[in-house]
């Protein structure tokens, strides 16, 4: 019994070729074992029958290119060299994967018989002639998508790595035969998958494997066909909140400006009608009649015609102020009108968590699977964010558990890692937003990359035929097709049937209006809401004679009150003197009346008196019209 020597496959990871002598073919793989790429040449004494009955057996097929070297039965001189024949084999040459031996050439007289030959041609070339492949998958969109059973109770599968398998089983001639992997619910999607092609229960393992040095070390892998990564998965917003619509079109510092502006404008407006800011110093309450004519130039409410209004001011400085100022307060208006309304009916997408700095800030609770290699993927990161982040990590069985958790956190936020292609999937798909404020946001940023691959058993002949096939496929653009169409046929709508493209028929995609709700309108009645709020407390504090009774001007000291100067406290007061001439006036004027009166019953030299007493007395009535204009204007100034 021939043992297999260790230290002659120490470099079995690099590419080595091995030359051997042996007694008996059928010991080669006890040796050198299984080789799918190294070279082997065999120069043995076994017969060319023993040669033949070894390269139909299955131990053959473990090693791709090999070349057996064994004497030929040929009866030659005695002083002739006896020549050498050069076999090889043809695998896969039936559906039960039988191989059959092949002649290449011959070594005689010192040369090959059939020169120029290729000795260690391509083998599989042709495909694998019907043989079935046993194929392990595990449901894990979009990758591998269980879309149902047919008539027969057999599962139907779906996704984007089945169209892979099933275009090189088309390529290869080959047929498929998928199985489920055992033990999903409890290793995870990958691991059972990666347990069951490691066992050599199935041929080929599919499920959005992910490359590393564990899967290496298990099973043989194709070349990255397609590169995934580990992504967070938080809640978010499709539009920022509408209460913001009210102050959202102008940033702060544009508010702070026009603040500035409406009240500063109230000076140099003032200023440019009277000459002077004395009135307006000396009666400051007019600062607020003045405020309201600035900000009502901004609301377009230019009704302010009374005599005292800028507008009719005869002044050159106040209109090109007002002109200038009107032109300003247009565009102001125009812009704020425009950019809220974009701001109300236009969906805006606010920030989102798309790095790990963001989820260390806002203090989230990470939660992943609790199998498939997640748990420990990320345990020995060298990044100090990292290490923080997944100091504590809550783990769960499944996504929708992890989703469940990331919609209904409550004290604190929750983010979900896991696959971003398999994330993106499951909330195109199996989740239903219930508002605007309930959607989920995969990152954009990916915490770590990986390449997904095809595994095969350890050291398998057919490995390296298929991981080409794929790497045409790649190249040819393909992959892309297939995932499109894998989204084509599964993703479905928010109402859980599939898109209106995907159902056939005439059916087109449902154009509606979108009509303003309350939600998108609710800034303007909580601004309804605050004007009521401060109007109630300013009518409380006026109801009970509050804080703004003390802005009120003062009345004067009525007559009773010493005034400030000693020397006016025996006279009269200005306003003691003024009604004490109106009412002198007042009598003189009834007097005069009574007298006319009595003149007219008079006659003779005694009239002629009369009329001239008449004519004063007229010129005493002109004098009580002017007084009592002037009278009037007088009070009116008071």
């Amino acid at each position: 019994m021939v043992a297999r020597n260790d230290d002659l496959l120490k470099n079995g990871q690099t590419c080595s070729s091995y030359v051997m002598f042996i007694n008996d073919v059928m010991n080669v793989n006890d040796v050198i074992g299984a080789q799918n790429k190294n070279k082997v040449i065999i120069v043995t004494k076994s017969s060319q029958w023993r040669v033949h009955e070894y390269l139909a057996n299955r131990k053959s097929q473990k090693i791709v290119n090999l070349i057996v070297i064994a004497k030929s039965e040929m009866e030659v001189n005695a002083d002739e060299q006896p020549p050498y024949v050069l076999y090889t084999h043809k695998l896969y040459i039936d559906a039960i994967a039988s191989s059959t031996h092949v002649v290449l050439t011959s070594w005689r007289n010192g040369r090959f018989t059939r020169p120029h030959l290729d000795l260690f041609p391509r083998k599989m070339a042709e495909g694998f002639a019907g043989h079935r492949f046993t194929v392990a998958l595990v449901d894990q969109p979009p990758f591998i998508v269980k879309s149902g059973a047919d008539a027969n109770e057999n599962i139907i599968w779906e996704g984007m790595e089945v169209r892979i398998v099933e275009l090189l089983s088309k390529t290869l001639n080959f047929s498929i035969d998928f199985k489920e992997a055992d033990n999903a619910n409890i290793l995870g999607s990958s691991d059972s998958v990666l347990k069951m092609v490691s066992e050599k229960k199935a041929n080929i393992g599919i499920s959005g494997i992910f490359v590393s040095s564990e899967v290496i070390s298990t099973v043989d892998t194709s070349n990255m066909y397609y590169q995934d990564c580990a992504a967070f998965m938080t809640l978010t917003s499709t539009a920022l909140p509408k209460y913001r619509a009210i102050m959202g079109p102008f940033h702060w510092t544009v508010w702070v400006c026009l603040t500035l502006v409406y009240l500063l404008a109230i000076f140099p407006l003032s200023f440019s009608d009277k000459h002077t800011l004395k009135p307006l110093l000396q009666n400051p309450q007019e600062m607020e009649n003045m405020f309201w004519y600035v900000f009502g130039t901004f609301t377009n409410a230019f009704s302010f015609s009374r005599k005292e209004s800028w507008t009719n001011s005869d002044k050159m400085a106040t209109r090109i102020f007002i002109g200038f100022y009107w032109v300003f307060t247009i565009i102001i208006s125009a812009s704020y009108t425009g950019s809220i309304i974009a701001f109300v009916t236009l969906p805006v997408y606010p920030p989102t968590i798309d790095s790990t700095s963001q989820l260390l800030n806002g203090r989230y609770q990470i939660g992943t699977l609790d199998k498939g290699g997640w748990v420990n993927r990320f345990s020995n990161s060298t990044d100090p964010v990292v290490e923080k982040l997944m100091a504590e990590v809550d783990l769960v069985p499944t996504i929708e558990e992890g989703i469940k958790n990331v919609t209904k956190a409550f004290f604190w936020p929750y983010a979900f890692l896991g696959s971003k292609a398999n994330l993106d999937y499951y909330i195109r798909t199996k989740f239903v937003p219930t508002g605007k404020r309930s959607s989920l946001h995969v990152s954009q940023e990916c915490l770590t990359t990986y390449g997904v691959a095809i595994v095969y058993p350890k050291k398998s002949e057919y490995a390296h035929i298929l991981s080409a096939s794929l790497d045409r496929i790649v190249q040819s653009g393909l992959v892309n097709k297939m995932r499109a169409d894998t989204e084509w046929v599964t993703v479905r709508s928010s109402t859980g049937t599939y898109l209106a493209a995907n159902r056939g028929g005439k059916n087109s995609l449902v154009v509606e209006d979108r009509a303003l709700t309350l939600e998108d309108t609710q800034g303007m009645f909580l601004l309804l809401l605050l004007g009521y709020i401060v109007g109630g407390a300013s009518l409380l504090s006026e109801w009970f004679g509050g804080c703004l009774n003390l802005c009120k001007p003062k009345r004067t000291r009525d007559d009773s009150s010493i005034p400030s100067n000693p020397r006016s406290y025996n006279g009269l007061s200005p306003r003691q003197r003024f009604e004490k001439m109106k009412y002198v006036s007042t009598m003189v004027m009834v007097n005069m009346h009574m007298l006319k009166n009595v003149h007219e019953s008079v006659s003779g030299p005694e009239r002629r008196e009369a009329e001239d007493l008449d004519r004063k007395i007229d010129e005493l009535f002109d004098f009580e019209d002017v007084f009592g204009d002037k009278t009037n204007e007088i009070e009116d100034a008071n």
